[in-house]
């Protein structure tokens, strides 16, 4: 997902110096700026925001299989910390602090 993010503004330099003339080229900084031309402004948010879906669905998925397995790791943790309290406040209690 991180590469994705990072090859993002590449892939729109590319279609930017396909579609422009080579002095246009240098007006919008490669594509890293908008260009005069509508379609492919239009195009290119399409393209970005199809991207960020397959995005989307790609982290989703993922946290889709990860979770099922979420309760493995949290209910050790929980009781563990549960202890930790108790044995906290019994500490507490023989120190005489209340």
């Amino acid at each position: 997902m991180f590469l994705l993010d990072l090859m993002r503004p590449f892939r729109n330099r590319t279609a930017a110096e396909w579609s422009a003339p080579r002095r246009r080229i240098f007006q919008n900084l490669s594509g890293l700026l908008p260009s005069r031309h509508r379609e492919l402004e239009r195009a290119i948010a399409v393209a970005r925001e199809e991207a960020a879906l397959s995005k989307r669905i790609l982290f989703l998925s993922r946290t889709q299989q990860v979770f099922p397995l979420w309760h493995v790791v949290h209910k050790p943790f929980s009781y563990t910390f549960a202890v930790l309290v108790l044995v906290h406040i019994g500490v507490v209690l023989m120190m005489g602090f209340f």
